[in-house]
Formats: C-alpha cells, structure tokens, sequence
C-alpha cells in the first residue's frame, strides 16, 4: 500500500529485527516505530491503517485495537488463507466491506502465497 507523501507513519513492530528493518526502510519518512504487541497498542486516529501480521494473523484483540484508530481504509496483508478468513470475518463484522482483494504469488513453487485485501467503511 501507498501512504501519501505527506503523512506520519507510525510503524508498530514486536520483534527486534523488525523494528531495526523499519528504521531503515522508513528513514526518509517522517515516522515513529513502536516496539511492542499491536494488542497493547494506544492508537490514535489514522484515515489509513496497513496491518501485516505474522503467519498468525491478527486475531479479536488485534482487530480491536486497530479499529479504534477509527480508519477509512484498512489494508490486511496475510501469508495465511485460514488467518486471513478469520480476520477478514472480524473486520467484515466490526462494519468494513472488502473494496479490493488479491492473492499474491511470491514464493513460485511453494504453497505459500500472500492475500491483501483493501476494507472500507
């Protein structure tokens, strides 16, 4: 997903090495990054949200804490068709319609595939 030019990121990421990856990558953006569980998260209003959780997904805690940021748009990336299913649910229960989805296929040759999937209110 593209976040506009002109906006603060705020990079919320559970482990080291991600929070270490995120510095580099975000380094000419004005951002701030967050290590800690996005559970545990105090969000504040975004338009945008782009959750990529681990294999696990998001989860009903996860899911809340991110819908209190009260986004117009929220962009789940998942490497998991069975977390992805049980996230977009959550999200499609919580009053969000899917605008656009696609399945990815990055790792040729495996079974692994990646799902991102635009939800609007």
């Amino acid at each position: 997903a593209t976040v506009g030019r002109n906006r603060p990121v705020i990079a919320i990421e559970r482990g080291r090495d991600s929070v270490a990856d995120a510095r580099i990558n975000l380094t000419a953006r004005e951002a701030r990054i967050v290590k800690a569980d996005v559970e545990r998260w105090r969000p504040s209003p975004a338009p945008v949200v782009v959750a990529d959780p681990a294999r696990e997904g998001l989860g009903k805690r996860a899911v809340k804490t991110l819908l209190r940021a009260d986004p117009s748009v929220l962009v789940l990336v998942s490497c998991d068709p069975s977390s992805f299913g049980r996230d977009a649910a959550l999200l499609l229960d919580a009053g969000l319609h899917v605008d656009r989805w696609t399945v990815l296929d990055m790792f040729p040759g495996t079974s692994h595939v990646e799902t991102v999937a635009r939800f609007t209110r």
